[in-house]
Parts: structure tokens; C-alpha cells; sequence
């Protein structure tokens, strides 16, 4: 027994509602029918298929809606905002994808070899180790030499321990050797306090270096150190692959700040209060972090770009660590308020304007935000704690002991004149004040639950029960020890 084959006229009203899926979802559900109902009426009465040309408009214009944020102040910049703050990510994940995937040679062989026919010995000590992007912008403003432009993820080295009596015959037979073996040394070596020189061969890097042992230690003026440093140029595909992290990361971001422009045009009047009040600042943390990388770019591009560069992208991601977390923070917050948020009424029996369904909306979502954005305060000071203990090799007594100061986070160095500085102050202010706040807004959304839950719409009592539920876990979480080590660090 076959199956009923659908008629001419549901196969081409089928075929409309796949095109129609080109528009945003919001679309369809407010003009989806009447569209559909308007194509059907102008339909032949013989056609089974749309045209060429409606099927050319309807999927022009569907991504014309998708792509174009509504007419309205703010919309446009929000998209753009988004769509840079995408980008940047984007751009430092492909850059750092590149990097980590780069292939792990010279080999470890190599290196020793080539340094035991350098030195005349085998080496003291071998290490193998993943170098980070180490390319400082302070220190080209300050005239420091940058980073070499060719440094591998992965390099070897082979360290020696001579006399200071042994250091320069010893540095002068390697060099000859290297150029006897057909490396090209670069001019003018850093000469203090170490003696540096690099060669060249075959897409092979070699850094010989000279100089004292660490200061203060046992053999400190009695010994020196000789190291043979080998590692391969920057992966070539490290700087296509930031652009394409960039181009996607943009292009994801306006999407997506262009869906959000759209529903929260269809919020009520409460609800885009609560959004703006989470999601404007971090709209504009988010502007600080892209900010901080152009500038970083502009002076790196005074010093001369190199492929290693392509790597700048997720260090100034990493420098400005405190302003990215609470700006993803509250882009998930305004994320999650455009979805729960109750929408616009149509219907005439909406509230009545200065009624109690108003006053305990207004009051629920601007007490819901006002937690939300304590509580991103917690989330971001302990992120960048555990992120800095982390780079730090988890010195814990170092962090406690005030040896990694929170003010050498802020970029270009804290002072009264850099707005960085006053972000960090406003970050710790929201930090401290999330303890005594908390409480405070328990007061008010405990009555809000109970004596105007009938006033609220079950959108607005979910997210106030988890507003109700973080400002219980945000008193407590306060004496846990993870939180006493991040104020420790934090204060001191």
C-alpha cells in the first residue's frame, strides 16, 4: 500500500515554508502565516513550484532580516560592539590553535648533537620547554628589544656551567664552529649582561647565550652559564589562521548581537531596563578589552609586525583578564535575561502603567540584575586569582605574600590618569560590596516571591529565585578558602 502523495497546492505551499525558514524565527511567528498566505493567493493555479524570482526575494530578504538590526538608537552599535568582541576572541583562539598544533622539532638529538660539536662536550643540562608569546607592549614603549620574530612553540635547550675564565674561549670556539658549519649569525649581539648571539640555517634558529648564574645563589661569581638554544621560525600557518578566527569570530558576533537587538526590541518595558542594566556595561568592558588590543597593535606596528604577532590577538585577551571575564559574565547574564524576560503584551489588558504588576516587575529585575552583576564581581576577582596562581606555577605563599601585586594586571601600569586602573577599582568595589548588598537584596526578593508573586510573570519569578538562591551562596561562599586567598591577594 503506497502513501498519499501530497497535492500540487501542499507541495508548493511546503516548498514556501522552506524558503521561509531563511527569516529569523521571531519573523515567522509575527508575518510567517500572512506571508505564506499572500504567495499562496498569487500561486498559478497550475504552479507546483515557486518561481525562480520569489524564491531569490524570499531568501534575500530573510537574510536581510537576519543580518540588519532594527531601526532604533543603540542597535547598530550593540551589533558592532558584539561583532568586535567576537572577533577578538576568535582571532586569539585561531592564533593559539596554530601555535599549540605547531610541530615539535628541531628534535631533542639535534640540539644536543649540534651543541657537543659546538662545545666540545656533552651538556650539563638539557631542557625541552613550550615557549609562550612573550611579545611585551610595555616594553616596546619603553625601547626594550622585542621578542625575536621567529621563536617556535616548542624549544630545546643545552645549558653548560663554566669558570668565568672558560666563558669567552668557550663562546669564541662555538661561534667559529657554527660558522664553520654553515650558519649565518645575525649582527650585533646583545653583549650585558648576557652575551647573545643567533644564527641561522635552513629555517633552523640557534641562540647561544652567555652569562652569570642567578643572583645570590651558592655558585653566584663563581660560575657561569653557556646556553645552546635551537628552535624552528613561527608556524606560517599561525597568521592565517588568527584572520580566520577573526572573520568567524565577527561574523558569529554580529549574528548573534543582531538576534539579541531584535528580541529585546520585543521585551517589556521592565525587561529592557534589566538587560541594559546587565548588558550595558559589559557592552562596554567588552569595547575597553578591543580597545587595548588596537592600541597594543598600533605600537607593535611601530616596532614592526612579524608573524609572531598573530599571537597578540589572545595575549591582550589574557591582559585584560578581569575586564573579559565580567564582560562574558554579563553577556551570558543579558543572554539568559532576553530569554526568560517576559515579552511586550499586545492585548489590551496588559498592566496598567504605575500598577503593582509594574512596581514589583520594575523591582524584581532590578534587584535579579544588581545580583547578578555582585555576583560576576566574585566570579571575575577569583577567576583572575586562580588564572594568575596558575601562570605563577601555583606559588600560593607568593600570591598570599604580596609578590604578584593585583595592580601589575592593569595594563600600561596603574595610575590615576589610566582608566584601566579605576576599572580595577570599580571591579573590587563590586567584589566588597557583593558581601554587605547580598543580604540586603535577600530583603527584597524573599517579599517579592511571596507577597507579589501573583503580580509576576513566572519568567520574572525564575530568574528572582536564582537572584534569591546566589545571594544566600555569595555569603557563604565568602569564608570559603578559595575566597579568603582571593581577597588576601585582592587587599594586600
Amino acid at each position: 500500500m503506497s502513501a498519499t502523495r501530497p497535492s500540487p497546492l501542499a507541495r508548493l505551499e511546503i516548498a514556501y515554508r522552506r524558503l521561509l525558514v531563511a527569516y529569523p524565527g521571531w519573523y515567522r511567528r509575527e508575518h510567517g502565516l500572512e506571508v505564506l498566505t499572500t504567495l499562496m493567493d498569487a500561486a498559478g493555479p497550475r504552479q507546483r513550484r515557486p518561481h525562480v524570482r520569489d524564491a531569490i526575494d524570499l531568501v534575500r530578504n530573510g537574510l536581510r532580516r537576519r543580518l540588519t538590526p532594527p531601526r532604533g538608537p543603540g542597535y547598530a552599535a550593540v551589533a558592532c560592539v558584539c561583532a568586535a568582541f567576537a572577533a577578538l576572541g576568535g582571532a586569539g583562539m585561531g592564533g593559539a590553535i596554530a601555535w599549540s598544533v605547531a610541530p615539535t622539532v628541531p628534535p631533542r638529538e639535534a640540539v644536543i648533537a649540534l651543541a657537543e660539536n659546538a662545545v666540545g662536550r656533552a651538556p650539563d643540562d638539557v631542557q625541552t620547554w613550550r615557549a609562550p608569546y612573550n611579545h611585551d607592549v610595555n616594553a616596546v614603549l619603553q625601547g626594550v628589544p622585542p621578542a625575536p620574530a621567529d621563536n617556535a612553540p616548542e624549544t630545546t635547550t643545552a645549558t653548560y656551567v663554566l669558570t668565568p675564565g672558560e666563558v669567552e674561549p668557550t663562546l669564541a670556539r662555538v661561534v667559529e664552529r657554527l660558522g664553520a658549519a654553515g650558519w649565518t649569525f645575525e649582527q650585533g649581539g646583545m653583549t650585558f649582561p648576557v652575551t647573545t648571539y643567533r644564527a641561522t640555517r635552513e629555517g633552523m634558529t640557534i641562540t647561544v647565550m652567555a652569562g652569570p648564574t642567578v643572583a645570590g645563589g651558592p655558585s653566584a661569581g663563581t660560575r657561569q652559564y653557556l646556553g645552546v638554544v635551537g628552535h624552528l621560525a613561527t608556524p606560517v600557518w599561525t597568521t592565517p589562521a588568527a584572520g580566520a578566527g577573526l572573520v568567524a569570530g565577527g561574523a558569529i558576533g554580529w549574528l548573534l548581537g543582531v538576534a539579541a537587538t531584535h528580541r529585546a526590541r520585543r521585551l517589556s518595558p521592565r525587561s529592557r531596563i534589566a538587560v541594559a542594566v546587565v548588558g550595558g556595561p559589559s557592552l562596554l568592558f567588552s569595547t575597553l578589552a578591543v580597545g587595548y588590543f588596537l592600541i597594543g597593535q598600533v605600537i607593535l606596528a611601530s616596532d614592526g609586525l612579524s608573524p609572531h604577532d598573530a599571537l597578540f590577538p589572545g595575549k591582550a585577551l589574557a591582559d585584560m583578564l578581569p575586564v573579559v571575564g565580567l564582560s562574558v559574565v554579563g553577556l551570558c547574564a543579558s543572554a539568559a535575561l532576553l530569554n526568560f524576560a517576559p515579552r511586550a503584551r499586545a492585548s489590551a489588558d496588559g498592566p496598567r502603567p504605575g500598577g503593582p504588576e509594574q512596581v514589583w516587575g520594575y523591582a524584581a529585575w532590578l534587584v535579579a540584575a544588581t545580583q547578578f552583576v555582585c555576583l560576576a564581581g566574585w566570579l571575575t576577582i577569583t577567576s583572575v586569582y586562580l588564572g594568575r596562581l596558575y601562570a605563577v606555577g601555583g606559588d600560593r605563599s607568593g600570591m598570599l605574600g604580596g609578590a604578584y601585586d593585583p595592580k601589575d594586571l592593569v595594563p600600561f601600569g596603574n595610575s590615576p590618569f589610566n582608566p584601566f586602573g579605576w576599572l580595577l577599582v570599580a571591579v573590587t568595589l563590586v567584589y566588597t560590596l557583593g558581601f554587605i548588598v547580598s543580604p540586603l537584596l535577600l530583603a527584597v526578593s524573599v517579599p517579592a516571591l511571596t507577597l507579589g508573586r501573583r503580580y509576576l510573570a513566572r519568567r520574572t519569578k525564575v530568574v528572582l529565585v536564582i537572584a534569591a538562591v546566589s545571594a544566600v551562596a555569595l555569603p557563604l561562599l565568602m569564608f570559603t578558602p578559595l575566597s579568603h586567598d582571593a581577597g588576601t591577594w585582592l587587599f594586600d
